[in-house]
C-alpha cells in the first residue's frame, strides 16, 4: 500500500513540475541559436568593429531589456557606420541569446563587433548583442 502511495506522489510531483514549467513566461525559456565562430571568423562578415568603455548598464524592471552604454574609444572597421562617440548596446529577457550586460564590467574596454543590420533604430542607435558566436573580446593588458 505504501509503494503505490509513493508511486501517485512522485508521478503528480513530476506532473506538477511539468505544468510549473509550461506555464513559464515565454522569455524565461533559454535560446538557441547556430554558433557563427570565433572572433575573426565572425569578423569576416561583421560590418563594424569598435574598441568601446564601458560607462554603465541599465535595466527595465518591466521588460528584462537591459541596455549597456559605451564610449567609443576606436574604430578598427566600419567608420561609415559609426557617428557618435557614444554607443547603445541591449540584451532582451534572454530569447535572443544576448549576453548579460552585467558580464561587462564599468570602466573596462572591449572589442565588440556587429553587423548594421543589429541596429534598432536610426536616430538613437541601439545595438543588439550577440553570442552565438565571439562578438567580443576583453582587453586587458598584464
Amino acid at each position: 500500500m505504501m509503494k503505490v502511495v509513493g508511486r501517485i506522489a512522485h508521478r503528480i510531483t513530476l506532473l506538477l513540475i511539468l505544468v510549473f514549467i509550461g506555464l513559464l513566461p515565454y522569455k524565461s525559456i533559454s535560446c538557441s541559436c547556430q554558433w557563427v565562430g570565433d572572433f575573426f571568423d565572425v569578423a569576416k562578415f561583421t560590418k563594424v568593429i569598435v574598441k568601446v568603455e564601458i560607462i554603465s548598464h541599465t535595466k527595465n524592471e518591466h521588460d528584462f531589456e537591459q541596455i549597456l552604454l559605451t564610449k567609443v574609444k576606436k574604430i578598427y572597421k566600419g567608420k561609415e557606420f559609426v557617428s557618435q562617440k557614444k554607443l547603445l548596446f541591449k540584451r532582451d529577457g534572454g530569447a535572443s541569446c544576448a549576453p548579460y550586460v552585467s558580464h561587462f564590467k564599468i570602466g573596462k574596454e572591449y572589442i565588440i563587433q556587429y553587423d548594421t543590420s543589429e541596429i534598432h533604430s536610426q536616430d538613437k542607435p541601439i545595438i543588439s548583442l550577440c553570442n552565438c558566436g565571439e562578438f567580443y573580446l576583453g582587453t586587458e593588458i598584464k
